[in-house]
């Protein structure tokens, strides 16, 4: 990687993009397309912020299939352990039943290697935001990738971290500390560069560990934190729906509750100059109202009404919710985290 030029122009892209990593990653991108001297903060951070959509997501789109069976594999070895630690019987019942959804959704998932491998179609799934009747996204996309790196970034931490809490009975405030945080970051932007808003590390920490603490919250009498649950379910129509629940939280009466992320939607949160706005980030969540798409193959006819953020964010969670009743489970509180 070729290293930028120093000189003002550079301390503006470090500001810009709050590692010299990141200065040096764009500006090897700005010389590749053949551009001259040095790009601005604006074009730096666009190049930072697009080179995951033409580089990461090709990769992940030709090898889905295998990365979700090896998930669910994934899965079923952390139920496992789990259903080992149960302090009670209706939350042992309730983790068999998680293992059973998910083993009969890894078994779908290796007939469906087995029809790649043979040239043969695969059987047809819908995922929850398509059947929702979600719109393709229309917008700044490099500032969206940025967010959606953001949000992955926090699932990942939040999953190593409750993996580690789990095993080791600590709490998952315990284990997500700054050492932690700045280990797991610097480890993800190495792969995936990212620049959000001028904000640095430290205030990116904050609002990782906002939600952290809320997870942690739920850790109470003996309640298991579970990461990154893909669950499938029947539609009325006897379509199969695939949805991934960001995290669930089975406590010692077998009841399940369910936490989403929104780490997105941290846009409407932030100013340009990386102060916070709470009370117009919810104004804006509540009166925008996103085009849903009515021609997806596989959308339901009723969920094609425009909605605003938060109706969409409810909706999501009652077909989370009508997923897991379907494979016997009996769910409890529905939150969001965002």
């Amino acid at each position: 990687m070729r290293s930028c030029p120093i000189g003002p122009e550079y301390q503006l892209l470090v500001d810009e993009l709050g590692t010299k990593r990141n200065v040096d990653f764009a500006y090897d991108k700005w010389v590749d397309s053949g551009n001259i001297g040095i790009p601005t903060p604006y074009q730096a951070r666009k190049l930072v912020n697009e080179a995951t959509l033409t580089e990461k997501d090709e990769l992940t789109n030709r090898s889905a299939t295998s990365f979700k069976y090896k998930k669910a594999i994934e899965q079923k070895t952390q139920l496992e352990i789990l259903h080992g630690k149960a302090s009670s019987k209706p939350q042992k019942l309730a983790l068999k039943k998680l293992w059973e959804a998910t083993d009969k959704y890894a078994l779908r998932l290796r007939v469906d290697l087995q029809n790649e491998a043979e040239g043969k179609p695969s059987q047809k799934t819908i995922s929850v935001s398509t059947f929702m009747g979600g719109s393709d996204f229309k917008g700044d996309a490099a500032l969206y990738e940025a967010y959606r790196q953001f949000g992955n970034f926090l699932h990942n931490l939040i999953e190593d971290g409750q993996v580690i809490a789990n095993e080791t009975n600590k709490e998952l405030t315990k284990v997500v500390n700054k050492e932690f945080f700045t280990e797991q970051w610097e480890k993800f932007t190495k792969k995936n560069p990212i620049a959000i808003n001028n904000l640095d590390v430290d205030q990116l920490y904050e609002e990782a560990l906002h939600v952290v603490s809320r997870v942690n919250g739920y850790g109470f009498d003996g309640a298991m934190v579970i990461p990154e649950v893909t669950i499938m379910g029947t539609s009325n129509t006897g379509a199969d729906v695939v949805g991934r629940l960001d995290l669930i939280i089975v406590d010692s009466t077998g009841t399940v509750h369910i936490l989403d992320f929104k780490t997105k939607k941290m846009n409407n949160l932030f100013n340009q100059d990386g102060t916070t706005d709470l009370t117009g980030a919810f104004i804006n969540l509540g009166n925008y109202r996103p085009p849903l798409s009515k021609n997806k193959e596989g959308a339901s006819k009723e969920y094609i009404d425009s909605r605003s953020a938060f109706d969409n964010w409810m909706v999501q969670l009652d077909l989370y919710e009508n997923m897991l009743s379907q494979n016997g489970i009996t769910t409890g509180e529905k939150s969001i985290v965002s």
